[in-house]
């Protein structure tokens, strides 16, 4: 008799398998394998802090969904050009045995901090959301779930998959 796998496992996984041909097939499909490539070494957090990334205290959720802890990396942050392969934030989500890589964000801050003028910045062919402020200075931002399935879209803000 085969193990039974869970129907939340089954349906991230049967995702994936449906999603995975057209991603690669599209050149934003290959941007993302190639962000894949270059944070997979993330999953251990240990790698993620020694190339620069700060984790911060609180794990951001809300009611369509979570974020989990932002790791920061402040001179990509501060660098208004986005790079594909190179995030700005690093998101990790609490688990048993310790943060758990689930995606990635780019952050791009206004240019003049007005919120009335509207700047245009974009990475993988996707226009980043904003202007915004949430505690920050007037920034746009990108999130990409790259490690942990979202029902919601792949660029969504939040991931009801994502727990804290």
């Amino acid at each position: 008799m085969r193990p039974r796998v869970p129907a939340s496992i089954a349906a991230c996984l049967t995702a994936l398998a449906i999603a995975a041909p057209v991603m690669a097939a599209s050149p934003v499909g290959a941007q993302l394998a190639q962000l894949r490539a270059a944070t997979d070494k993330y999953h251990d957090v240990s790698v993620a802090i020694a190339d620069g990334y700060t984790p911060t205290e609180d794990c951001v959720s809300s009611p369509a969904g979570g974020m989990g802890y932002h790791y920061v990396n402040v001179a990509e942050a501060m660098n208004p050009a986005s790079s594909p392969t190179k995030p700005d934030v690093l998101l990790y989500a609490p688990s048993p045995s310790g943060p758990r890589l689930v995606g990635v964000e780019w952050i791009v801050f206004d240019a003049d901090q007005d919120m009335a003028t509207v700047e245009h910045h974009s990475v993988l062919g996707q226009a980043l959301h904003g202007p915004m402020t949430h505690g920050l200075p007037v920034h746009y931002d990108l999130h990409a779930w790259i490690w942990q399935a979202n029902p919601q879209g792949l660029f969504e803000d939040f991931n009801p998959n994502v727990r804290c």
